[in-house]
């Protein structure tokens, strides 16, 4: 059997990656729902340095002042507005039930020649976690929120798909799940090896260096 990291090694030549903005992966996509006071609504946020959602108490369309919520899909990547300098951001699982948030949480769908997958082990990067700081003005708690606008002009390293799906498999095989919503017994906990893989897949795939520099 073929070793997947020599096709990484292979296909992911560093000339092949593309260092562009987000918005060339991405395109805003936020569903903005009217809260009705008969309904219930699951809520998640983020955990931060990329480990994925946080799944909350569902609330009480009466209970909650908020008169607006975002719809959050699945296979979505979404990041907090407020928190994003902590690395908050994350793509949602596959099988992700219908779930909201406040408009703290912008979403964000892929473009064809960018895997989901792929983005949410870039997520659990330091490189994204800079970058994010790097968009985040200010000190401590008077840092400002990052718009949408200022999340999608941060320059990445991505490879082209073929490579992006080499990674995730990689990392896949590593004991990396891509895709999958922890229990409520495990789902604020960060799937520590996951995230390691996922990092040395990136590594390899570039020769050794990370994603972004």
């Amino acid at each position: 059997m073929s070793d997947p990291t020599n096709n990484c090694r292979a296909v992911g030549a560093q000339e092949d990656w593309a260092r562009a903005p987000l918005s060339r992966f991405l395109t805003p996509n936020v569903e903005v729902v009217d809260v009705d006071p008969d309904q219930i609504y699951p809520i998640v946020g983020i955990l931060n340095r990329g480990r994925g959602l946080l799944y909350r108490d569902p609330v009480a369309g009466s209970s909650t002042a908020y008169k607006t919520l975002n719809r959050i899909g699945p296979a979505v990547l979404i990041y907090s507005r407020l928190k994003a300098f902590e690395g908050a951001v994350t793509v949602t699982p596959d099988d992700l039930p219908e779930s909201f948030a406040s408009q703290e949480f912008p979403t964000f769908a892929f473009a064809p020649d960018a895997y989901p997958d792929f983005f949410r082990i870039l997520a659990t990067t330091q490189s994204m976690w800079d970058a994010l700081q790097g968009a985040s003005k200010g000190m401590g708690g008077r840092r400002e929120r990052v718009k949408p606008a200022d999340f999608l002009n941060i320059i990445m390293d991505i490879p082209p798909m073929p490579v992006q799906k080499l990674i995730v498999s990689e990392a896949d095989r590593k004991g990396h799940r891509c895709g999958r919503r922890p229990d409520r017994s495990t789902q604020h906990r960060i799937q520590g090896a996951g995230g390691d893989s996922g990092i040395s897949a990136l590594r390899l795939a570039r020769g050794g260096s990370s994603a972004h520099r």
